[in-house]
């Protein structure tokens, strides 16, 4: 944006807007109890963006350095407030590794680095209290990791089950749960353990899912279940379909597609008993993720 002083004759320039540089933007989550959001780009840059300041630009940035300090890109973000004040920031990276970052206002700090998996992160969730962590990566199983007596994450059961790479994860409201989906738009449920063992616990999809009818969900990020098959338009398979979240007080759901559209949908967005969505344009190409932020307000 350039303007000419007509006294000085001197150019300015001020910022109009900054972003993620590279390909694409895949990570997305919402900052628990602000009206923020974190970013995480194949750049390897995470952005944690105010809604209420309508700046234009990140508050935050933060490069995540790989083993020849090029950046790292990644598509899988989660955050969690801690006790002491600030934020920890978990991310997901394409090396399979997990970066986990603390932030204190505008500084951003690298407090630990995982490397339990070689393929990509592509979803992190902490439980509603913040007490666990899990991942999943294209490798078909999902690792759970509460905080040691050390005060660093550590990894305490595997589920096992998918047939193929896991893309999406929510966990219950108590924590006591998980439901996944994979590339292959199966759906799974796992009891998740309650406290570390001296082992590492290898959990299995649990086998009735009507044991499930009455558990509340912190999140509903799964694309496939009961409560999100009215995002799929008839002729639309899972691909069509890249994200869904569903708002803090459940009035409402979000989805982005394949066609650039970001949808708006009464929740449940049950099939049948929807009713008509609102589509809302403006992306040229896919929409890679959405995300309603902690108070349902952006």
């Amino acid at each position: 944006n350039l303007s000419k002083d007509a006294e000085s004759l001197k150019t300015t320039a001020s910022l109009v807007c900054t972003g993620h540089a590279g390909k694409e933007v895949w990570g997305a989550c919402a900052v628990p109890d602000q009206d923020a959001f974190v970013t995480l780009g194949d750049d390897g840059v995470v952005r944690v963006w105010d809604c209420e300041e309508k700046n234009h630009g990140a508050r935050l940035c933060f490069g995540i350095q790989g083993k020849d300090d090029k950046l790292v890109g990644g598509k899988a973000v989660a955050a969690r407030r801690l006790e002491a004040g600030g934020m920890e920031i978990a991310a997901g990276m394409e090396t399979g590794e997990v970066c986990l970052i603390g932030i204190d206002g505008t500084e951003g700090t690298e407090l630990q680095r995982i490397a339990e998996r070689k393929k990509e992160i592509t979803d992190v969730k902490y439980s509603k209290d913040g007490s666990r962590l899990a991942t999943c990566c294209k490798d078909k199983a999902i690792d759970i990791y509460m905080v040691g007596d050390d005060g660093k994450w550590q990894r305490v059961a595997v589920c096992k089950g998918h047939a193929s790479g896991v893309s999406h994860m929510d966990w219950s409201e108590d924590g006591e749960w998980l439901q996944s989906v994979d590339a292959g738009y199966e759906l799974l449920f796992w009891k998740a353990p309650q406290e570390k063992g001296a082992k590492l616990v290898e959990v299995k999809p649990h086998p009735k899912t009507s044991d499930l009818c009455s558990v509340g969900w912190h999140t509903v990020s799964c694309p496939i279940g009961w409560s999100v098959m009215g995002v799929f338009e008839g002729g639309a398979d899972g691909s069509d379909v890249n994200a869904v979240d569903r708002a803090p007080d459940r009035s409402f759901l979000v989805s982005s597609d394949d066609s650039g559209m970001v949808n708006l949908l009464k929740y449940p967005a049950v099939e049948k008993m929807t009713p008509q969505k609102k589509a809302m344009g403006g992306h040229s190409s896919h929409v890679t993720n959405v995300r309603v932020s902690s108070s349902g307000k952006f």
